[in-house]
């Protein structure tokens, strides 16, 4: 990415905190003790930080899932309606697709036509809302999977995933499958 026009990267660390627990170390030290003894990169990115300006700190909550999108002329889109855990950039990939949907729905109708309108969102909404709440819900159950156990249990999803094809197979037969089957019921 570029950050005043020189190349930069943005680099994340995403641990578990629970709500109502303080912060008490500055974030430098918190996130240079948190990476401490990890290989190359990281410490590079460390150094390279100026943890004073370009350093933030925020806490993550899971919204509950919304089933209606729009309202009059207006329909939200991507994380307004369907937040995720920051887990294997399903929101991103939702938002993404939330946008092609919604510009196949309304490609050549009549906008300023509020029945045509509601009807579409209503088709749109008919189409999108349940699978992405399915998948909002799947990213919350593996964000806890991967980052809520106690210590040693946390290295066993880390094990079965890199050494079995129980995530690819998923991966193929539920996410891939539905978005091929959305794309083919599409009326172009």
């Amino acid at each position: 990415m570029l950050h005043k026009g020189e190349e930069a990267f943005e680099w994340w660390v995403v641990e578990p905190w629970n709500e109502g627990d303080k912060f008490k170390a500055s974030v430098r030290d918190h996130l240079l003790n948190r990476i401490h003894g990890w290989c190359d990169p990281l410490p590079r990115l460390a150094a390279a930080t100026n943890f004073e300006l370009n350093c933030f700190r925020w806490e993550i909550y899971n919204r509950p899932l919304l089933e209606k999108w729009s309202r009059g002329r207006v329909v939200c889109l991507g994380d307004a309606v369907h937040p995720v855990s920051p887990y294997a950039a399903y929101g991103m990939g939702m938002a993404i697709e939330d946008g092609f949907f919604l510009a196949k729905f309304f490609t050549g109708k009549n906008l300023c036509d509020r029945a045509a309108l509601a009807k579409n969102f209503a088709q749109f909404e008919k189409q999108r809302v349940a699978y992405t709440n399915h998948y909002a819900k799947l990213a919350r159950k593996m964000g806890n999977l991967f980052h809520r156990l106690p210590w040693p249990l946390r290295s066993c999803p880390d094990l079965l995933f890199d050494h079995a094809k129980f995530l690819e197979k998923m991966l193929i037969r539920d996410y891939l499958q539905r978005s091929e089957e959305e794309l083919i019921a599409l009326e172009l």
